[in-house]
């Protein structure tokens, strides 16, 4: 088979590739940790480093059974090399996720040419929705995933016909391994679309080859949960199966919730109407291209694009970036359609309107977005968190144990996780959450325990045992209180 991809491709391919880099690296480190989902991974990260045990994933201690290991082995990685810091987490989602500008140039080559190619390819990395806080230039995992699954589809379209099929299940298992059940949904859409090629009069994989490629590419994710299952039995069943798969099409997980139109605002939101409108009409022009005309890159681009649609809407539990996964087919559509009524266009003076005016806003859409970006990312300022824990080391020797009292507290007496990142695992100390309920028991401990993070009630609260304690504090960044706490029998001795 002639591939389209030529030298005049390749540098089209370095420059997304820069650009993508430029926009994601920048300061990519700077932004607070998210204490949801980005703090949750990074404290499982962080375990699995210091303990040395790859395989039972552990949140501040407790087991944690809801999602696919991948992610942070990948992050453990980046943490052994570059050490505790938010760079190195977020490090390999962005390594990932440079190159999706890259990947889906060479899917849309396919059908257009480089410049339709190049512009619908930088228009998607662009997308204010693939900025959204769970996406871009974070330690989630959604953009990982996204970009296995990307690569997976982009080795289909240019391997399918090779005898080395490998990468494609590769890529496939690693999505699996990385996004879990969802992992199947590009597992479906190339074996649709391979079962559907006849429709275009084509020749398709045989059956052989089909159970092979689906039998390596669920094989790793299986014996990972296989493992999970013989570790920890109807637990791993209740956690994983129920509580996070069935539980999230059939109730609102966490009160997640959200009406029919949910994924539509939010798109509106973030771009804007006229990506809406264009949607709709590319997606209905797709659907008339399928049924009259049969092209298979066609009949391909409408099972990515309601393989990734439907899911989302079909679940009860509504998050903003469940529907990111179909924005690469929508934009892919969007070119398509304009391409073709341009070139359905006769009249050369019509045409010529038509192309400046898309160059036009093309330019200006790019223009604002860049601003809009970099202006995000340039006034990044350090959080009252990263302030104060930044010279902690100043004050307190490394491995001992601070109580945490009456601040950042979360749940079963765990502190929240960006916190907790910081002081447990970019400082190397050992936090202690407790409430007011205890404080007498450490107050009465304060040799054992004599440095204390607290805030202005949480202060007062301790002044108030002056007859059995002397203190002093040592660093203050509102809200936060660094105190060292010392016995006054201790002082008399």
């Amino acid at each position: 088979m002639k591939l389209p991809i030529k030298y005049k491709d390749i540098l089209i391919l370095v420059i997304l590739l820069l650009i993508s880099a430029c926009f994601v690296f920048y300061r990519l480190g700077s932004k607070q940790l998210a204490n949801w989902d980005e703090g949750l991974y990074a404290n499982i990260v962080g375990e699995m480093v210091n303990s040395g045990d790859y395989l039972h994933l552990k949140l501040q201690e407790v087991t944690w059974l809801e999602k696919e290991p991948l992610p942070f082995w990948l992050e453990a990685i980046s943490i052994n090399t570059f050490g505790f810091n938010t760079f190195a987490l977020r490090l390999p989602a962005a390594l990932f996720s440079i190159c999706i500008a890259p990947l889906v140039y060479i899917i849309i080559r396919k059908k257009l040419n480089s410049i339709w190619s190049f512009l619908g390819a930088l228009a998607i990395f662009l997308s204010p929705a693939m900025w959204y806080h769970h996406m871009l230039r974070t330690a989630d995992f959604d953009i990982l995933s996204l970009s296995l699954s990307i690569t997976a589809l982009a080795s289909y379209m240019y391997m399918r016909e090779r005898k080395t099929w490998w990468p494609i299940a590769l890529f496939l298992a690693l999505g699996l391994m990385s996004r879990g059940v969802m992992g199947m949904v590009y597992i479906a859409i190339i074996i649709i679309a391979e079962l559907s090629r006849p429709l275009a009069k084509l020749p398709r994989w045989t059956t052989k080859k089909i159970i092979t490629i689906i039998s390596a590419s669920i094989l790793p994710w299986l014996i990972w949960h296989l493992f999970l299952y013989a570790s920890y039995g109807t637990t791993y069943i209740q956690i994983y199966w129920k509580e996070q798969f069935f539980t999230r099409i059939t109730d609102p997980l966490q009160g997640h919730a959200g009406f029919v139109l949910f994924y539509a605002d939010f798109l509106y939101e973030q771009i804007g109407i006229l990506f809406i409108l264009l949607s709709m009409f590319s997606t209905g022009y797709l659907i008339y291209l399928v049924a009259k005309k049969k092209q298979w890159f066609d009949i391909f681009l409408m099972i990515w694009l309601l393989a990734t649609i439907i899911p989302p809407h079909v679940l009860t539990t509504k998050l903003e970036w469940y529907i990111l996964p179909a924005l690469p087919p929508l934009y892919i559509a969007i070119c398509l359609s304009l391409k073709t009524i341009l070139a359905k266009v006769k009249q050369k003076k019509i045409n010529y309107i038509l192309m400046t005016c898309i160059g036009c806003f093309s330019i200006s859409y790019s223009y604002v977005l860049v601003a809009r970006t970099f202006n995000t990312i340039q006034y990044t300022r350090q959080t009252p968190i990263q302030q104060f824990t930044k010279n902690l080391h100043n004050y307190i020797p490394q491995n001992q144990k601070i109580i945490t009292y009456n601040i950042e507290n979360w749940n079963l007496g765990r502190i929240l996780p960006a916190y907790y990142w910081y002081i447990r695992y970019e400082k190397n100390l050992e936090p202690i959450s407790i409430d007011t309920k205890n404080l007498s028991y450490y107050i009465a401990r304060a040799s054992e325990y004599p440095w204390w993070i607290t805030d202005t009630t949480g202060f007062n609260n301790i002044q108030t045992f002056e007859q059995d304690i002397s203190y002093t504090v040592e660093s203050i960044y509102p809200p936060y209180m660094l105190i060292h706490i010392v016995p006054r029998q201790k002082i008399a001795e």
